[in-house]
């Protein structure tokens, strides 16, 4: 962990200047999605402009996508009386935060579901949620149905509350995850048996974050290539890959050109680097999620 500056042979040719920054070195203050570094006392010129280029990012590969975050946690249901359509309650159940493959997304899913509602006076019926890498679907089976004073019950889960919105739009939420309709609903089946099976309209998205951006604040991007509104700070855009590894790295080497056109005209006193996810609020990073970064800076004549 660690920061150096080396400092190259000084010809019209050659007189960038290079950084090694890693978010959880001693000299960085922060957390790993929001740091900075004061760079006050580096050899570098601060009267002058420069351009910036990110050379390589090295980040893990562990950002958990079943997050608090736009509630990719939790989702809400309702119990249905089933011969009049009354809604007799809603629920809210919450997956504890983490990566989740499809096998572990539905059997948590199941074991949450039938836990809470066996807390209800409503017949404490049982679920099986299943993944098919056939249909590339999750499907929810009945298990058991029981008779409570001459009455059954159902369950609707939900894809049209505030769960699943965020600034009013559908698509977020545990709702998403699973592939419920937006702003939608889905009636768990009201039969058991496998030829009962209700399955969601689309397939699961495991990774509602495809990516997150790297933000320096006071740089300006010449071609003012974003993909969140009213940012034009970007730096690098980091991909998202589920699946290789909690503690698997990602290595990037050179920039993407839509942020290579970086600019500052005065260097500030202090390097301020932010996570951003793709709807502009700071990236929920994971335990061990050290970014590490080389920066070159090109003073400009």
């Amino acid at each position: 962990m660690y920061m150096t500056t080396r400092q190259l042979k000084n010809t019209p040719l050659n007189k960038a200047s290079f950084f090694w920054i890693n978010s959880e070195s001693q000299n960085v203050t922060g957390t790993n999605n929001a740091f900075s570094y004061d760079i006050s006392q580096t050899p570098l010129d601060k009267n002058k402009a420069y351009n910036i280029v990110i050379k390589s990012i090295t980040f893990p590969n562990n950002s958990p996508q079943i997050t608090n975050a736009y509630n990719y946690n939790k989702i809400a249901y309702q119990v249905i009386r089933a011969d009049t359509g009354a809604v007799q309650t809603t629920r809210t159940i919450t997956m504890q935060e983490g990566t989740y493959d499809s096998a572990q997304l539905v059997f948590n899913l199941a074991s949450l579901l039938n836990q809470d509602f066996a807390t209800l006076a409503f017949g404490d019926d049982t679920y099986t949620v299943i993944y098919s890498d056939i249909t590339n679907r999750i499907s929810f089976r009945r298990e058991s149905k029981t008779d409570v004073g001459g009455i059954f019950y159902d369950i609707v889960l939900l894809a049209n509350d505030t769960l699943s919105q965020y600034n009013g739009e559908p698509g977020f939420g545990l709702a998403f995850v699973l592939g419920l309709a937006y702003n939608g609903t889905l009636r768990l089946p009201s039969d058991i048996g496998n030829t009962n099976a209700v399955s969601c309209p689309s397939p699961p998205n495991l990774q509602p974050y495809l990516y997150f951006s790297i933000l320096l604040e006071g740089v300006n991007n010449y071609n003012h290539s974003s993909d969140t509104p009213s940012v034009n700070n970007i730096v690098f855009r980091c991909p998202l890959t589920i699946g290789t590894g909690r503690y698997s790295y990602v290595y990037i080497e050179e920039n993407n050109p839509d942020f290579g056109q970086l600019y500052v005209s005065t260097l500030p006193s202090r390097l301020s680097f932010r996570l951003i996810d793709q709807y502009g609020n700071l990236f929920p990073t994971a335990e061990n999620s050290a970014i590490d970064m080389c920066i070159k800076f090109v003073p400009l004549e």
